[in-house]
């Protein structure tokens, strides 16, 4: 397989902290760092933003999750995710979901 091309502008940038949205068929994730550790929902400072298609974005989250697995099996080691963190995704993915109306 040919190596991938780099536009002029491609660069690595370092990110402890992302914001998602939703924009029609497409997700938008945008990356940067939070500088107010006590703050981190609302000190981002955003670097860049990627847009996915929805099919685009179920591929990665597969990838990643497998990566993730397969980099905690090898380590014999699980990568902390805090509990109260998860509470707090679960809430606002959930608060935009309505349940499904039964008939």
């Amino acid at each position: 397989m040919p190596a991938n091309k780099q536009s002029s502008d491609f660069k690595y940038i370092f990110t402890n902290g992302f914001g998602l949205s939703f924009s029609g068929n497409e997700v938008i994730i945008k990356f940067g760092i939070v500088e107010d550790p006590s703050k981190p929902t609302e000190s981002l400072l955003e670097q860049v933003g990627v847009v996915m298609t929805l099919p685009t974005v179920k591929t990665i989250t597969y990838l990643l999750t497998k990566t993730m697995e397969n980099f905690e099996l090898a380590n014999n080691m699980t990568v902390p995710l805090d509990a109260a963190k998860i509470a707090e995704i679960d809430q606002q993915v959930n608060a935009g979901i309505a349940p499904p109306k039964r008939r």
